[in-house]
């Protein structure tokens, strides 16, 4: 069986990645925490790499800057690539973090949320998602995830699986095809 092993930063992350793409790729998901920040997702995936594992390492950004985004990205293909070739791993950036997603889906974000979300939320979750998120839970940031995960499980999120990050990380488990042997990625 592929299994799609996906590396990324935090808990809620985790939590997240699990129920976007669980209904997709079932029991050949293994989604794992390399918590700390900085460098020890990418260590992290880069030994999985070197194990002759395949790994997508999913990070936020942190940042709406463009310039800081490609800067990091490059910085982490090198790091990658020093390791095994790029029909190995993926990465994927969240801008700047990955509960974005909820926010470009209103029905879901309403079904998420338990109500419609005003324009003005929807502004400030464009640089602030995780915090908008909390406060349309109503809670606080310590009781974040247990909540997040709760509703999460009573929603259908393959909606979401047209979002281009979320259908990049399916796109990477899919097999490749006989005519896209001759195309670089």
């Amino acid at each position: 069986m592929r299994i799609l092993r996906v590396v990324t930063e935090g808990e809620c992350e985790a939590a997240i990645l699990e129920h976007l793409l669980k209904p997709h790729l079932g029991e050949s998901l293994r989604v794992s925490v390399s918590p700390g920040g900085g460098a020890a997702p990418v260590s992290s995936a880069r030994s999985k790499l070197a194990d002759g594992l395949r790994v997508a390492l999913v990070l936020n950004t942190g940042t709406l800057n463009f310039g800081k985004i490609r800067t990091r990205m490059a910085r982490l293909e090198n790091l990658m690539g020093m390791v095994a070739y790029r029909d190995r791993w993926k990465i994927v950036l969240f801008r700047p973090e990955l509960e974005i997603v909820f926010f470009h889906e209103p029905e879901l974000l309403r079904q998420l949320v338990g109500r419609a979300v005003t324009l003005e939320e929807l502004e400030r979750a464009q640089a602030h998602p995780k915090q908008v998120l909390t406060e349309l839970l109503n809670v606080q940031p310590e009781d974040f995830l247990p909540e997040l995960r709760r509703r999460l499980d009573s929603i259908d999120l393959r909606p979401l699986a047209s979002h281009p990050q979320i259908r990049a990380l399916l796109d990477f488990h899919a097999p490749l095809r006989p005519e896209t042997w001759l195309i670089s990625p």
